[in-house]
Parts: structure tokens; C-alpha cells; sequence
């Protein structure tokens, strides 16, 4: 439950068809084990601190599940990996002892930006047959839009076959570099992340406009 502090609310637009930024509404994670006693005790919930608090490099996790079950893991463990840093876990403690309403900035920050690329990815698919914009996720900061349409056309010298040489190709014509949707279910989908500055995005935006606007042949 790695994302359960990067909840936001739902991307909605106005009557003017401008995305509407004015909701205040607070919508939270449910934690699989809250959900009843019994799934309580058939849960093991598995957390870190890398996304929500961004201690990516300090690799620091931890599990909590029913005492055995957890024994269990901490025997496998022991025998796998070396003790968690004394810095990583002092700087954990001081994580979860933020104020509940620490991280209410930066979720709002990931949401901006998550509107941000939406609506821009709209645009790129009102523009071209060959991006189809995905749904607003509620969380996390990833973005997964299908450009399967994309598929059979040729960009210089190399042939767009499935994500991962769109992603080659996008590399190589824009320097924009996104993941292929392959490892995460969706073959047919690049993974846009929007954790980057904005003015990141702007430019991750504009080249991927630009690539799907420009520079794609389709032969006949």
C-alpha cells in the first residue's frame, strides 16, 4: 500500500470544459485489512516509505500481518538482506511521526500535475488517431494512454512495432524518454510519470505532441 498517502480527488471539468481545480474534497485510502475482522487476519500489508515521503535511495520497507505469518518473513529475511541503514530508519521515524496533514501540499502538487497531463493528453488525441487518453487515476503519479494506433508506422529509419520501439523511436526523434506499458499489464500503453516539475512536463508534453503530430509515417 506503498501509495495509500497519494490520494486525490477525481479529475473533473466545467461547463466551460476547464478542468476544475476548486474541489477541496479529501478522499482516502482503505487498507484491505480495515475492511472486516476476518480479512484483518488474512492480510499481509506490505508498505515503505519511497513514494509518499520520497526516500527512494534509503530502500526501506515494512510488513505487518498476523504474528506468525510475519515471524515467518522475518526468518526469511534475516537470511536475505543485511539490517535497514541506522540513517533510513531514523529518517522513517521521523516520516511517521508527520503531522497527518504534512504531505496535504504535495498531494495537491501530484494532482495539479495529473490534470495537467490529462488535459493535455486530450488535446494530443483530438489531435491525432494514434494516442487514446486514459483515465484519470485517483493516486500514485502514472499515467498509462494507449497508442496501440501507433503501431505499423515508421518514424526515419525504424518500425514502431509495440510500445517498446515507440519508446525507442520517441527517444530517439524527441530525447523524451517513457517506459513501455509491457511490464505493467498493458502492452498496448506507455507509462507517462507526472512526479517531475512542471516545466519538465511542459516540454515532456510538447515532444510527445510533436512526435505523434510529426514525425510518424503511416505507409499506404
Amino acid at each position: 500500500e506503498i501509495y495509500e498517502q497519494l490520494y486525490y480527488a477525481s479529475f473533473q471539468k466545467n461547463q466551460q470544459d476547464v478542468v476544475d481545480t476548486s474541489s477541496t474534497k479529501k478522499e482516502t485510502h482503505t487498507s484491505f485489512a480495515a475492511i472486516s475482522p476476518d480479512a484483518y487476519a488474512r492480510t499481509v500489508t506490505i508498505n515503505g516509505f519511497s513514494k509518499a515521503y520520497a526516500m527512494t535511495g534509503f530502500r526501506l520497507g515494512y510488513l505487518a500481518a498476523p504474528a506468525p505469518v510475519a515471524a515467518a518473513c522475518g526468518k526469511i529475511q534475516g537470511q536475505i538482506t543485511s539490517c535497514a541503514s541506522s540513517l533510513a530508519q531514523a529518517a522513517a521515524i521521523a516520516a511517521l511521526n508527520l503531522p497527518q496533514d504534512a504531505l496535504d501540499p504535495q498531494v495537491a502538487e501530484f494532482r495539479r500535475r495529473r490534470d495537467y497531463v490529462l488535459t493535455r493528453l486530450e488535446k494530443i488525441a483530438s489531435l491525432t488517431g494514434t494516442l487514446e487518453c486514459p483515465p484519470a487515476p485517483k493516486g500514485a503519479f502514472y499515467l498509462l494512454p494507449d497508442i496501440s494506433a501507433a503501431f505499423g508506422a515508421t518514424v526515419g529509419n525504424r518500425h514502431i512495432s509495440d510500445s517498446t520501439t515507440f519508446c525507442a523511436a520517441l527517444l530517439e526523434a524527441r530525447k523524451l524518454a517513457l517506459v513501455p506499458g509491457d511490464a505493467f499489464g498493458a502492452p498496448s500503453a506507455i507509462r507517462i510519470s507526472y512526479a517531475a516539475d512542471q516545466t519538465t512536463l511542459e516540454k515532456a508534453m510538447d515532444a510527445l505532441e510533436s512526435f505523434l503530430t510529426s514525425d510518424l509515417v503511416f505507409s499506404s
